[in-house]
């Protein structure tokens, strides 16, 4: 199921792998600022939101991420 949501745009894609290439952004961090995006979305309260907050590191909360964005723009990642 698409989520269609034009708010999460690709300059969003964009900044989300400079903050996860960013070594002086704690996971921590990287957490919030994932699960801000999530929040921002026509579907804050998405279930990946779950998945967000149990991640441990950043390769998981950026892939996770990344693929609701996907999904958001009718490309069927799950």
């Amino acid at each position: 199921m698409a989520i269609k949501n034009d708010k999460l745009t690709v300059s969003v894609m964009t900044e989300l792998y400079q903050k996860y290439e960013d070594k002086a952004i704690t996971t921590d961090e990287f957490k919030q600022y994932c699960i801000s995006l999530i929040e921002r979305s026509k579907q804050p309260e998405h279930p990946i939101k779950r998945d967000l907050m149990r991640a441990t590191n950043k390769s998981i909360l950026v892939f996770k991420t990344n693929n609701f964005i996907l999904a958001g723009h009718g490309l069927g990642v799950r």
